[in-house]
């Protein structure tokens, strides 16, 4: 998988693996990915990431929504923890590139 790169406010979060498995353990989001049998723990932050991992969320959008649900301040760069954030998802195999079916995954 490639590493994610959002630098483009316009740029939408990529979607969730289709072959992951997602657990809610209270504010944490435990994954599975099988195809390398490992699992990831996400805090409360990258849950919400997480979650708005759907292809079709652009990052001006997930920016303002991380905002108002962890009430960050408005000097802190979310855009970039948003993609460091991204970019770890992306390199354990955990994202798909937008617009690609599962069967089309970049391979790196």
């Amino acid at each position: 998988m490639s590493q994610w790169s959002g630098s483009d406010p316009g740029t939408t979060l990529p979607c969730r693996s289709e072959h992951i498995v997602s657990r809610s353990l209270g504010a944490k989001v435990v994954l599975y990915n099988p195809e390398v049998r490992e699992v990831s723990v996400l805090n409360a932050t990258a849950a919400a990431v997480w979650e708005m991992c759907d292809g079709a969320t652009p990052m001006v959008e997930a920016v303002a929504r991380m905002k108002s649900r962890f009430r960050i301040a408005e000097t802190r760069d979310v855009a970039a923890d948003l993609t460091a954030v991204l970019q770890t998802l992306s390199g354990r195999g955990l994202l798909r590139a937008s617009g690609l079916s599962p069967t089309e995954e970049v391979i790196g």
